[in-house]
């Protein structure tokens, strides 16, 4: 197992499953960020929280299941999931092959299996992250944006030392906004109707937006033109 400590969010919605693969995870040395009974939940924490990985009940409460979760997340960021089920037909897995799985372990399981499941999608994304760090380094569609920062037009995805940063639907938009438009102007109304579109927003809520950025990339070369708007200046070696 590696020595490193990952957060790792539950979508359990058994009490004595998500309390049991908590203990497996803890003493693996990894931190249990939260745990979410449904789909709601689960979300709610994505925003509270940097995510690593997710073990995902692929049966939880409420009218989404696992896997419609697992798509929906899909929309706004990378995370890899490692599937929990009491079923193992080949119809399921392939449902679940669709999203952004890294390990399926079928209920009930023992903790070598966790271990070993949770091992092999580590090192696959790390492999995933040094393929991705390399890529940067020649690929005009990612942006260097401070120091160690880099954000992926492609995937939008903003990377801080080769870790995916999390980022809500409205940060991640902004953000790419300014680096599409990097060493541009852009104006409150340009940055609203693209970010927020068609609905009303005031300029506290674009306000409250990038100052949550800012505080995510530090330092961020992102400056303020009183009265007109942010301009993204671009970076220099």
């Amino acid at each position: 197992m590696s020595k490193k400590t990952y957060n790792i969010l539950i979508v359990e919605d058994e009490w004595i499953n998500a309390n049991f693969i908590t203990e497996i995870l803890e003493t693996l040395n990894q931190k249990v960020v939260g745990i979410a009974s449904n789909a709601k939940e689960a979300l709610e924490c994505l925003e509270k929280y940097s995510v690593d990985f997710i073990f995902m009940d692929i049966n939880i409460d409420g009218a989404e299941d696992g896997i419609m979760l697992a798509h929906k997340i899909n929309l706004v960021q990378t995370i890899p999931i490692i599937y929990m089920t009491a079923f193992g037909d080949s119809n399921t897995i392939e449902e679940a092959s669709q999203t952004n799985i890294y390990g399926f372990i079928i209920k009930p399981f023992m903790e070598r299996e966790v271990e070993a499941v949770l091992n092999v999608a580590i090192q696959r994304e790390e492999a995933r992250k040094r393929v991705l760090y390399e890529k940067s380094k020649s690929d005009s569609s990612v942006l260097k944006i401070g120091k160690n920062y880099t954000f992926d037009l492609t995937q939008n995805t903003l990377y801080h030392c080769n870790n995916n940063v999390l980022l809500s639907k409205n940060e991640s938009k902004l953000l790419r906004l300014l680096c599409v438009n990097q060493g541009h102007v852009l104006s409150l109304e340009n940055i609203r109707k693209s970010v927020w579109e068609d609905k009303v927003v005031g300029e506290s809520n674009i306000r409250d937006t990038i100052l949550r950025v800012r505080k995510k990339i530090v330092p961020l070369n992102l400056e303020n033109i009183t009265g007109v708007g942010y301009i993204l200046n671009k970076e220099f070696e």
